[in-house]
């Protein structure tokens, strides 16, 4: 073997060495915290039980616990410490993954928002003012002119230069939708 084939094969055994011990670590991590009890498993609520109430219906109680006229779903009992069985604090957010997402939490307030704001954006043409002008004729396009999408065009521009069989209908149009000859044909 070469000195350069040896080098690559000590960096591949190296990367893979890694890989390996990074796999069984986050394994390793991953078991280590299974004993605890899972989030949001029932939990036998301290106190007296208040009422029960229906999950989906929350406003309606109850005083016996059965199953619901609504959902046909087991009540839920509210215990005089503020807590149900079986139901997890509405949100709960670890500290440490609020303080790296930057999360803060003040009481709200009345208040006067800034009078100005600086946005950015972007102008465009409302493309519902497009007109396709579609024109039947008995010949060909010799020439399109250059126009993109949004350019702004004078009356009487040229978009197109085509060779018609029949000019006498075209100059007749022309004349006729021209502003400048007011629909009068000339001779």
């Amino acid at each position: 073997m070469t000195d350069a084939t040896m080098t690559a094969a000590r960096w591949r055994a190296a990367i893979l060495a890694a890989v390996l011990i990074a796999g069984g670590g986050g394994y390793w991590i991953g078991q280590r915290g299974g004993d605890e009890a899972a989030p949001g498993a029932a939990s036998s609520g301290s106190g007296k039980v208040l009422y029960y109430y229906d999950p989906m219906f929350p406003n309606q109680k109850f005083d016996k616990p059965g199953k619901s006229p609504f959902m046909d779903m087991e009540l839920v009992p509210k215990y005089a410490d503020g807590g149900a069985a079986g139901m997890a604090p509405a949100v709960t957010i670890d500290p440490s993954a609020r303080q790296s997402l930057g999360i803060r939490i003040v009481a709200a307030a009345m208040g006067n928002l800034a009078a100005t704001t600086e946005v950015t954006g972007t102008i465009e043409f409302n493309e519902r003012d497009i007109a396709i002008v579609q024109a039947r004729s008995g010949g060909h396009v010799e020439r399109i002119y250059r126009l993109a999408p949004g350019d702004v065009i004078r009356a009487g521009a040229p978009i197109a230069r085509s060779n018609v069989k029949e000019p006498a209908f075209w100059t007749v149009m022309m004349r006729k939708n021209n502003p400048v000859t007011n629909g009068t044909t000339s001779p």
